[in-house]
């Protein structure tokens, strides 16, 4: 299948130098690393141990607790 992307021109110089220095051609470049990152991201999303919600019954968050710090903290960001 033929498809159109724009990539960004040091990305193109970057395929290009690899495949002369690898005897391949760009599209051969191109479509082993788009194999490769799917195969990776597969594998590390198979890998993950299965995520259960639990719920508990109650009255939602404390007044007191800012759900902006929660994310914060679960997501390990700085402060704003």
């Amino acid at each position: 299948m033929k498809t159109t992307i724009e990539l960004p021109d040091e990305l193109v110089r970057e395929v290009k130098q690899l495949a002369a220095e690898s005897g391949a051609t760009m599209r051969d470049v191109v479509v082993e690393g788009l194999r490769r990152e799917l195969r990776r991201r597969r594998e590390a999303g198979a890998a993950r141990p299965d995520f259960v919600f639990r719920t508990v019954g109650g009255d939602g968050i404390s007044p007191d607790v800012d759900a902006s710090d929660v994310l914060r903290h679960a997501y390990d960001l700085p402060a704003l």
